[in-house]
């Protein structure tokens, strides 16, 4: 209570005379008193509850404490037998549980240091399921539960025992219940027992005397059990204490702090008090704990030079564990840098086992030095609860007493970098990339300094480091990099910079930054001049850099000359040479290829180019016109098909042999620089010529236009029975022509080599056709090639039933198939085969064959990637250049979403369209097996299945085929979408319904079906979703017209609505209760509609 200052004035003779022994001790009365403000101003008293405390007392005061604790079951019934065996217990726990209500109840069991030991036991409707969850302290069982059921689960559990001495001790957490009961059976006679409080225990001889069983009644909570020889109880044994600490020390320029967490658990009794040793020289801080207090030991106890004693006073007496927190605090001087301190503390005196762990954290002012000595080990496997990016060193200690020293200085800071330069040398600027490694010990450091030795800086990061915003520069050209925050460890800071050249400068001299107060490591310097820059290193001129032959682990950029490494120190480097700009140069090597027969041919030419000093992006050729309208060229770099888009019509202009040419630009994709390859394919005019006849032929050529021509070739091959010549002109046949014609001869085909000086743009051949004896002809009487096209590869099986009096064959097969991995059979026996180019194979026939009837089956793969949507060309395997096939069936099968759009030119279709189940599909006229029997192949085995085939058949030289393929969902959508449309708009447009409309829609759907029956019988089932769409489009359009006039139909009332009127229509109050809908005359302009709309307030 307090006393007013004037009532102790007014009566001095009352009050007590002060002495030191009548004073009490003052005490805080709880609950704490605060006076709040109310809505007034005024100074009310109000208690310090916290909201759980309220809540509690609310409930005590309203009886709610039984409700709120109602969970909707009861456990009625806990046992647990079972047998102690070593160092486990072996128990069967069984719990009753009974359910107030319906619902699914998670049921906590506790039971956190067991393990399951076999399949539960359960009785019920329901099958539970047993949970671990560690916030629930153990194993959850969530069971479905009804009003008035009752369930019994049996666990089968192992528990670890714990041993000290000569008592053993079973830790066991179990669920409340009604009643509890367990029964242990431990291998020791006349055994002595003791549990936690508010338990019976009893014992019992089993086995003859042999073994003791303990039964236990009240088991609730953290239950331990016990037992020891009944010798050891006789003789009054204290407690035996045992201790395990998480200490955390903090060390900074004033002193060393420690907190630390002590575990203490007692076996073999009860303890109120135990007395704890702190660390040398150390004093203990206040605590403001409410379960125990702490106090200084006696003078006798304390007086040791290890550390004072203390001890921990606890409210009642308790066998633990029990969590207590400890502070104390050595102050350090100046004086006391470099000399060792005990580190070390915190023992529980007496204790029989002591252990844990302490982490260790220092300002960044100081550096520690650690000598761990006896029952200390240094160890980075700390607890969740002292682990810290702050931490600087962890230990571990198992015994007590310990010893760990530590040797306290003031922090130097020592950095040490590793820089790494990539420098760019260009036409009017050499560009920068420096990488700094930094790695710094000691005092952390906020600000690196770097002299940037004449660079002009662009970018400096990473941003999650520098502060990048305050970056500076001073006049002296240092560059201050201030870090975000302050740091002790490895970083790395990227610069970029630039110094301006000028072009005509022909000596180029370079120096480097350098990181300033720092420990500098040899840099990394790679200087990688661009494509169009020389450079001739000055050997004298460059100082303090080594040459490396190996290129280090350093990100280099790109190009087409080779980087230069050196390595050396940044501070003396300098490196010089001089410098060479060159301009664009572009060599081109043209090679045209003619194949050629009587009826037909092709040209197929490659423009290898080379590219130097400066990249380009795209390449410009020169055609005829004729050439460039028909569109029928292919064009490739480096392999890769371009597409359309990337080719553009710069100008027309007569070719020097004056013909009406195009100029066409070729886009690159992406600049290229270096050696690049430009392929086209075009077909030839067909042509006739008859035996014993000539022609004059005039082959277009496509002429590159680009850079310097290194060389024009142009090749010439034909069958044997077709004589080639060159007409007078720029085009001169070669000396080795001769020796070449012979090799290609033994493949059926004569060439001829001619070459050019300059760039031309086409080439006069004069053909003549010989009689050729029939007893050379090669003549294919049936052929049947499958084909299965997917996206990951294509497959190809042809089978040639043919008739021969050649020694040898040219077997040509699609592009990119693996030439290695082709199989080969000729009447069912494999037969040797060899390459004859990329895409050839030279087959050399057994003696014998000549004139008879032979069945060629060759197997061959393509593993590349296709993209089969959309127009996709397509070549088969076929014998020879020219040979004549008699009749061709081809069998394509593709996946199940794909369809051919659009049927190759040139094929008829061997299929017939019919009903398949509840759509139109197509149905070949012959099956695989019938196609095998008439063309005299065996049975395929192993081909891939389809679900989408075709069947075409040809005659004569066809191998290559234009495909237009789509998927089914494209299909379906855009036929879909327009049935969709065209309903919508005869709904919704009503002018679109005149019978003139609906006449011309029928014409063109008419003439659509006759011209392309099969697109349209398939177009006409992947719109019926558009259709079925449009059809309830049309029921809803009805519905709602239907509901529009049941609204202004005339009801029973009477009420009618004036239509096609403009005039305002008003509702008034008819005599019957009723209202009637009539127009009413305007009011006047100086009265307010509410005054002419009245009624009376019984109509309303």
């Amino acid at each position: 209570q307090s006393v007013s200052p004037g009532s102790a004035a007014a009566s001095p003779e009352k009050t007590a005379p002060f002495s030191a022994s009548s004073v009490s001790e003052i005490e805080e009365v709880a609950p704490p008193l605060y006076y709040l403000e109310d809505a007034q101003g005024e100074l009310r008293p109000a208690f310090g509850f916290t909201l759980e405390e309220f809540l509690q007392a609310y409930d005590q005061l309203h009886g709610l404490e039984h409700e709120s604790r109602q969970a909707g079951y009861v456990i009625r019934k806990l046992t647990a037998e079972g047998e102690a065996e070593g160092r486990l217990a072996r128990l069967a726990i069984s719990c009753e549980v009974a359910f107030q209500k319906s619902g699914t109840f998670c049921i906590p069991l506790a039971l956190g240091q067991a393990v399951i030991d076999g399949d539960p036991e359960y009785s019920g409707k329901e099958t539970p399921l047993i949970l671990y969850q560690e916030d629930s302290g153990g194993y959850v069982v969530q069971i479905e539960g009804h009003p008035g059921a009752s369930h019994r689960l049996t666990l089968k559990v192992l528990t670890p025992l714990s041993v000290v001495g000569d008592q053993t001790t079973l830790r066991l957490a179990v669920p409340s219940a009604t009643t509890s009961e367990l029964s242990l059976v431990v291998a020791l006679p006349e055994a002595a027992a003791s549990a936690s409080e508010g338990t019976v225990v009893n014992t019992s001889p089993v086995e003859d005397g042999k073994k003791t069983e303990l039964k236990v009644q009240g088991l609730r909570g953290g239950f331990e059990l016990t037992w020891h020889k009944p010798e050891a109880s006789s003789i009054a044994s204290p407690t035996v204490m045992e201790a395990s600490g998480e200490i955390l020390a903090g060390i900074d320029s004033r002193g060393i702090q420690w907190k630390a967490t002590l575990r203490v658990r007692g076996h073999g009794g009860t303890f109120d008090r135990f007395q704890v040793r702190l660390p040398a020289q150390s004093e203990l801080l206040p605590s403001d704990a409410s379960d125990y207090r702490v106090v200084a030991a006696k003078e006798d106890e304390a007086a040791d030079h290890r550390g004072r004693i203390v001890e921990v006073r606890l409210r009642e007496k308790t066998s633990g564990p029990l969590d207590v927190r400890l502070s104390a605090r050595r102050a350090i001087d100046e004086s006391m840098f470099g000399e060792w301190v005990e580190m070390a503390g915190f023992a529980v005196v007496g204790a029989a086992r002591q252990s844990g762990h302490m982490a260790v954290r220092a300002s960044d002012d100081i550096e520690v030095l650690f000598d761990p000595q006896w029952g200390v080990r240094q160890s980075d496997d700390l607890p969740e609860t002292l682990s810290n990016e702050d931490i600087v060193a962890g230990f571990e200690y198992a015994t007590v007493p310990g010893s760990l020293l530590a040797r306290i200085a003031p922090s130097r800071t020592r950095i040490n970098v590793e820089p790494q330069y990539v420098l760019v040398a260009g036409v009017e600027q050499v560009q920068l990339t420096a990488v700094l490694r930094y790695g710094v010990r000691g005092k952390k450091v906020r600000v690196l300094d770097v002299d940037l030795a004449g660079w002009e800086y662009d970018e400096i990061g990473p941003d999650n480091l520098v502060a990048v915003d305050k970056v500076m520069e001073d006049d002296s050209g240092i560059l201050s990099i201030p870090l975000l925050r302050p740091s002790s460890s490895r970083m790395e800071i990227t610069l970029r910079a630039r110094r301006r050249v000028k072009p005509e400068d022909g000596l180029l001299e370079l120096t480097f930054p350098r990181p300033l107060g720092a420990a500098s490591n040899p840099a990394a310097i790679a200087i990688v001049p661009e494509d169009n820059v020389q450079l001739t290193v000055d050997e004298d001129a460059t100082k303090g850099l080594l040459r490396q032959q190996a290129s280090p682990p350093m990100a280099v950029p790109r190009h087409q000359q080779t980087p230069m490494f050196y390595r050396g120190d940044p501070e003396k480097a300098v490196f010089a040479a001089r410098r060479e700009i060159h301009a664009r140069e572009v060599a081109v090597r043209s090679t045209t290829i003619i194949d050629i027969d009587a009826r037909a041919g092709q040209v197929r030419q490659r423009f290898a180019y080379k590219i130097d000093y400066e990249p380009r992006d795209f390449l410009t050729v020169r055609m005829p016109r004729e050439l460039a309208d028909a569109d029928q060229i292919e064009f490739r770099i480096d392999g890769h098909r371009v597409s359309p888009a990337s080719l553009t019509r710069t100008s027309t202009a007569e070719s020097p042999e004056g013909n009406d040419s195009v100029q066409i630009q070729v886009a690159l994709g992406s600049p290229r620089i270096g050696t690049c390859n430009l392929d086209l394919r075009y077909p030839l005019a067909p042509h006739r010529l008859a035996p014993r006849s000539s022609l004059r032929r005039a082959v277009p050529v496509v002429v590159p236009l680009d850079g310097t021509l290194l060389g024009n070739r142009l090749i010439a091959t034909s069958p044997p029975e077709l004589k080639l010549a060159m007409a007078d002109g720029p085009w001169k046949k070669q000396a080795s022509a001769a020796a070449a014609s012979s090799s290609i001869a033994e493949n059926g085909q004569s060439m001829l080599e001619f070459a050019a000086d300059d760039r031309v743009g086409e080439a006069e051949l004069l053909l003549c056709l010989e009689a050729r004896e029939l007893t050379h002809a090669t003549v294919v009487e049936r052929a049947l090639v499958q084909t299965w096209l997917a996206r990951r590869g294509r497959r190809d099986r042809a089978v040639f039933r043919f008739t021969t009096h050649e020694k040898t064959l040219l077997l040509i097969l699609p592009e990119q198939t693996v030439l290695a991995e082709t199989g080969v059979l000729l009447n069912g026996k494999p037969i040797e085969a060899s390459p004859a180019d990329e895409r050839s194979l030279r087959l050399d026939l057994p003696e014998g064959l000549a004139g008879q009837n032979c069945i060629l089956q060759v197997d061959c793969h393509d593993s590349s990637v296709h993209d089969i949507r959309g127009r996709f060309s397509i070549e088969l395997p076929r014998l020879g250049e020219s040979t004549w096939i008699r009749r061709l069936y081809w069998q394509l099968t593709l996946p199940k979403n794909e369809h051919v759009v659009s049927a190759p030119a040139g094929l008829v279709r061997e299929f017939r369209w019919g009903r398949n189940g509840s759509f139109w599909g197509r149905n070949p006229l012959m099956n695989t097996a019938d196609l095998e029997a008439w063309v005299g192949a065996s049975e395929d085995t192993e081909g891939p299945s389809g679900d989408d085939g075709y069947l075409f058949s040809a005659f004569g030289r066809l191998h290559r085929f234009e495909l237009v393929i789509a998927g089914r969902s494209w299909i379906v959508l855009g036929c879909s979408g327009l049935a969709l449309l065209i309903g919508l708009i005869m709904i919704y447009v009503p002018a679109s319904r005149h019978p003139a409309g609906l006449v011309a829609l029928a014409i063109v759907l008419g003439c659509t079906g006759l011209l392309y029956p099969e697109a349209t019988l398939l177009a006409l089932q992947a719109a019926g979703v558009g259709l079925a769409l449009t059809v309830v489009a049309v029921l809803l359009e009805r519905g709602v017209a239907r509901r529009r006039r049941g609204l202004v139909a005339p009801d029973a009332s009477g009420s009618r609505i004036e239509l096609g009127s403009t005039q305002t229509q008003f509702i008034v109050s008819s005599p019957g209760g009723g209202s009637t809908t009539a127009p009413l005359e305007r009011p006047p302009a100086n009265r307010t509609a509410s005054s002419v709309l009245r009624a009376d307030a019984e109509n309303q």
